[in-house]
């Protein structure tokens, strides 16, 4: 199977950042193929990664220690940088929130926040090509896709670092793929699929803020519903937990024992309740709660409600 150059130095760039276990995940292949990547990356003819092994492979060694060092690097860059990580809910683009993007300006700047942010999934709806039925008046699939890549380039324009993990809705054109007997490795890659530059990270399952430190796991949250299911979450899996998901429930929940404290956090959303892709709400008894997390370290969470933000105008939600 040929090997495209460009794509070789982009997984090449890719596992500096994550390693080659968590590329491979994310390619969907095994950890020799993201080997062959980065060996033709480092400069390796691609006849020679196809068919055998070079002189070049006697670089192997010398190429292995100095990504090695670079990723050390990072590491040490990540986990120097103790400010809190802002945490942004499912926003089901382009049927967002009006003020998200201002409203979470406000939050990284008034708490202080890193640069890099963290997303729980769903940054994007894709009403027209969901498994429930779209409403009469939505958008053509090219015109909602088309919303949604304008958003991702404002949005990264005003945030232009993150580590997104995929949500349910994030993975609908996959699953329709898959729904219609294609392969979704046929799709364009993830980040020029969802129109996210490369300092965006994106992590199909989940992601660990500061896996040395802090510990705390982030997922979307499928499958942690309710209530207390972040609570719940942060129990089963024994770390500090983050998710989104269920958009009524928005909540830190802490819980002690005699040796640390761990919480479990749900960030709510940040949609917009009259949007026509948010009708099947109407009738809901619980309605969405708005606003955004902050991750101050471990053991130490806040859910922010938009209604604290000053610019709130209460007749937008």
């Amino acid at each position: 199977m040929p090997i495209s150059l460009k794509k070789a130095k982009k997984i090449q760039k890719r596992c500096l950042k994550v390693g080659v276990y968590e590329t491979a995940l994310e390619q969907g292949v095994s950890e020799e193929t993201i080997n062959r990547y980065v060996r033709m990356a480092n400069g390796q003819k691609k006849e020679e990664v196809l068919y055998g092994e070079s002189p070049m492979m006697r670089d192997l060694p010398r190429i292995k220690a100095q990504n090695d060092r670079d990723l050390e690097r990072i590491r040490r860059e990540v986990k120097s940088d103790t400010r809190p990580v802002l945490i942004v809910p499912d926003l089901h683009a382009p049927y967002h929130h009006p003020d998200t993007i201002e409203f979470l300006k406000w939050v990284q700047e008034w708490r202080g926040c890193r640069e890099r942010i963290v997303s729980v999934g769903d940054m994007w709806d894709f009403h027209s090509m969901s498994f429930h039925k779209s409403e009469p008046d939505a958008l053509s699939p090219e015109d909602e896709y088309e919303a949604i890549k304008n958003f991702s380039a404002e949005f990264t324009s005003h945030f232009p670092y993150g580590d997104i993990v995929l949500g349910n809705h994030c993975d609908i054109p996959k699953r329709r793929m898959v729904d219609n007997g294609l392969a979704p490795s046929m799709l364009r890659d993830n980040n020029e699929l969802y129109g996210l530059p490369d300092t965006w990270n994106i992590h199909p399952m989940y992601y660990v803020i500061d896996p040395d430190g802090w510990d705390v796991l982030v997922e979307h949250g499928c499958g942690s519903g309710g209530m207390y299911g972040c609570a719940n979450s942060a129990k089963k899996k024994r770390c500090s937990y983050v998710q989104g998901h269920t958009h009524s429930n928005a909540a830190v929940i802490y819980n002690t024992n005699h040796n640390n404290t761990q919480f479990g956090m749900n960030v709510g959303a940040l949609i917009d309740s009259s949007s026509y892709a948010m009708r099947y709400g109407k009738h809901f008894t619980s309605k969405c709660n708005l606003g955004c997390g902050v991750v101050y370290s471990g053991s130490h969470a806040e859910f922010v409600p938009i209604s604290s933000w000053p610019g709130y105008n209460e007749a937008m939600r």
